[in-house]
């Protein structure tokens, strides 16, 4: 790569003086008898023939050069782009581990469904523990299979959970906030503050589903409000 460097520092002096030398050439005054009397002469050709030889081979390597210019400018940049496109994968690749260890080691359950397969495709260790499912189990889930059947207001869970995500795709695409009940793999019931968002993917919207078991909380109010 040195090399290339030392040829884009140079290339512009030697092509100036391959055009410094044609336009000599081309003077009146580079007459014949000022011509060197080289092959073209030894072989009975008149000395104007040489000076056109010569304007001709200098030129034709003119051209290489130029062209050898062009193509060391091009590999310099093309190095530059592989260098930065280099630098942006590995940006972009630690900015995937931090994610993926903020996931995995965050306090609250964390759910992504994507809302155009309508299942999950990632759960976070601690949606996992509070769920009682495995990691696979729970990835072929939707929000039905893991919700009672029916939410407030007495709706049913599958109208409750595509009401509430249709909005966000065509309306209300601001974070939401819901309390639902969910139920583990041991059929218990757990009350949850669920927190919805939208995340863009690359089939389709994602929806990162974050919540909280707040059933401990909601016993304890009421308790204190029988008493």
């Amino acid at each position: 790569m040195a090399f290339m460097q030392i040829l884009l520092l140079y290339m512009p002096y030697v092509v100036i003086s391959i055009i410094a030398v044609i336009a000599i050439c081309l003077t009146p005054q580079y007459s014949a008898a000022q011509a060197p009397h080289g092959l073209l002469v030894s072989w009975g050709l008149p000395a104007q023939a040489h000076i056109i030889f010569l304007v001709l081979s200098a030129g034709v390597v003119g051209v290489l050069l130029i062209l050898l210019y062009i193509l060391c400018i091009h590999l310099q940049r093309l190095k530059s782009e592989i260098k930065r496109r280099q630098k942006t994968e590995e940006n972009l690749q630690i900015c995937a581990d931090r994610f993926e260890a903020l996931i995995k080691h965050a306090p609250t359950c964390i759910l992504l469904y994507d809302a155009v397969e309508k299942h999950f495709i990632e759960a976070n260790p601690k949606a996992v523990h509070v769920l009682g499912y495995s990691r696979e189990t729970l990835l072929a889930m939707d929000w039905p299979d893991i919700a009672t059947s029916i939410q407030k207001d007495n709706s049913p869970a599958n109208i409750f959970f595509t009401t509430i995500i249709n909005q966000m795709l065509q309306h209300d695409r601001h974070p939401r906030r819901e309390q639902v009940s969910l139920k583990t793999k041991d059929n218990s019931t757990i009350c949850v503050d669920l927190v919805l968002g939208l995340l863009p993917g690359d089939s389709g919207p994602l929806i990162r589903a974050s919540f909280l078991d707040i059933t401990s909380q909601i016993l304890n109010e009421s308790k204190l409000r029988e008493s």
